[in-house]
């Protein structure tokens, strides 16, 4: 008798049939005989269960029962208290500033006989009011917007929710790019990080994260490690310092996390980084 727990599909487990078997990349299907890892959840045909000798996760505990639907419902019921938040400023604030002072200082001398003269100046000073009001709201963090939020039982990015019953895996990837300057200086700088985000019905989800500051995502990447119990945590870096700390996570650390080797290791020359 096998010493894992085995359940056969029906029509009743619409919210399991269609996700995709990790080992093989096939579909599960009604009628299949799965197997759920109790650490992360994630559902296995039985051959796939079998092949990994009965263990994932470090550990070859199983799921007695199917897990039911989760109901968003209930999840919206639940207070959790974020793990990771960013606030980020609408684009929006920077374009309206120097719109609505132009508006304002060319209505007021449009009466004047010199229009050309006096567009000018408004444009002039529109700019430059409307890009002073902009670094003080954003000093005081006034008119900012929730870009990301980490929550224990889902992330929401970009007016986006994903539910960590729904998602198999999180990859974090930063690549750098070399380039030379136009004064013949080398240069190095990160492109904006991306996660991929990977569903259990067999969807992927690309999302550009909001910000390249290094000192920002140190904090999410920490707030990811927080619920590596739950789902697989993947990390890919190039830049050198970066990748370092996410070794060191993925060493002290006894949850589902796995960090890539780089296919290059780089240091930001144009924004120095401080972790």
């Amino acid at each position: 008798m096998p010493n894992y727990h085995s359940h056969i599909l029906t029509s009743n487990h619409s919210h399991i049939i269609g996700r995709t078997d990790p080992i093989t990349g096939d579909r599960v299907k009604e009628n299949d005989r799965v197997v759920f890892c109790t650490t992360c959840k994630s559902c296995f045909l039985k051959e796939s269960w079998e092949y990994m000798k009965e263990v994932h996760c470090e550990q070859g505990s199983t799921l007695e029962d199917i897990p039911v639907a989760y109901s968003n419902f209930v999840v919206k019921k639940e207070k959790y208290s974020p793990i990771y938040q960013l606030k980020t400023h609408s684009i929006y604030t920077t374009i309206f500033s120097p719109v609505f002072y132009f508006l304002v200082i060319y209505g007021v001398t449009i009466n004047n006989s010199n229009r050309s003269l006096m567009f000018l100046a408004a444009t002039a000073f529109g700019v430059m009011l409307g890009t002073i009001t902009s670094l003080i709201i954003k000093k005081l963090k006034l008119l900012t917007v929730k870009s990301v939020c980490l929550f224990k039982n889902r992330i929401e990015i970009k007016r986006q929710s994903f539910f960590f019953d729904d998602v198999e895996q999180i990859k974090f990837q930063r690549e750098m790019e070399s380039f030379i300057s136009s004064n013949g200086q080398y240069n190095t700088t990160s492109r904006t990080p991306t996660l991929f985000i990977y569903l259990k019905n067999g969807m992927r989800k690309d999302i550009s994260f909001p910000t390249k500051d290094y000192k920002t995502v140190d904090l999410f990447l920490k707030g990811l490690v927080q619920v590596s119990n739950t789902i697989r945590i993947s990390f890919y870096s190039e830049q050198s310092q970066e990748y370092i700390v996410m070794k060191q996570i993925a060493e002290n650390s006894k949850s589902n996390i796995t960090v890539r080797q780089p296919v290059q290791l780089l240091d930001d020359t144009l924004y120095p980084h401080q972790f």
